[in-house]
């Protein structure tokens, strides 16, 4: 659960500052070309992602985690960074990596071959954009930020459909064996530290109703612990005894430890 919320944060904060570096860069292209482009469809998809991040992180508050919300989330990430690349170049635009990103997080948050389901969804709607265009299907958009600035032929096309395929298919591999083994450390860690408190605390409880008294220090005489059998012997607080050295205590000569080292 809480390694989902982390995971969700991320996301939520990777797409906010790519959104966000977009429209710093539209709003400088804008002020440069005034009047002779228009980039409202980019500028009104910035808002449509914004709107979808404060969606899911008011809906976040109240729902669970669960794996169909994150696929979901992951879903709609996948088409708004197919209609950014389309926006910033399409088929050549380096924009692409943005997959990687989902991919990855994907790997991260979904259970089992939840990643490879993601990255070849972002296969489908990359190969789905790019052979639109190609068949005149879909116009080309992107004169800002050089769109379609030379012909692509159809076996580049293919290429880079089958790139982003792979580099998505590796990416969602390496994600998930990462963070099974990530989680499989923590639990582990969790389980250790849950053993070791449960010896200490069996530990203090003997301690605890033993009847002889027990001080122990460590190799420079510093007393670590005490039991309270120790305070009644010793007629001194625990505090006191901790802040003193063992012959302190007892009061015998400085450095009898050694002596009988």
């Amino acid at each position: 659960m809480v390694d989902s919320d982390k995971s969700l944060r991320w996301l939520l904060l990777v797409r906010i500052t790519v959104v966000s570096a977009v429209l710093a860069a539209a709003l400088y292209i804008q002020f440069l070309v005034g009047t002779q482009f228009s980039l409202t469809p980019l500028f009104s998809l910035i808002a449509a992602v914004y709107g979808v991040s404060l969606v899911f992180a008011v809906t976040r508050r109240w729902a669970e985690p669960w794996p169909f919300f994150i696929a979901l989330e992951l879903v709609v990430d996948v088409i708004l960074a197919t209609l950014l690349i389309y926006y910033m170049g399409a088929g050549l635009s380096p924009f692409v990596l943005l997959y990687t990103m989902v991919v990855a997080a994907a790997g991260q948050l979904l259970p089992g071959r939840g990643a490879t389901w993601i990255a070849g969804f972002t296969a489908v709607c990359y190969g789905a954009m790019t052979d639109l265009i190609y068949l005149d299907l879909l116009e080309p958009w992107g004169f800002a930020f050089g769109g379609f600035n030379r012909q692509i032929s159809p076996g580049e096309m293919y290429y880079r459909i089958f790139a982003v395929l792979l580099s998505g298919y590796v990416v969602a591999r390496i994600s998930a064996s990462v963070s099974e083994r990530l989680r499989s450390a923590r639990h582990d860690l969790v389980r250790e530290r849950m053993t070791l408190e449960a010896l200490q605390r069996l530990n203090a409880d003997i301690l605890e109703h033993m009847s002889s008294g027990m001080i122990a220090s460590d190799r420079a005489g510093h007393v670590v612990t005490c039991n309270e059998a120790a305070t009644r012997i010793t007629e001194r607080d625990h505090g006191e005894i901790l802040a003193l050295r063992v012959w302190d205590v007892f009061g015998m000569p400085e450095g009898i430890l050694h002596d009988l080292d």
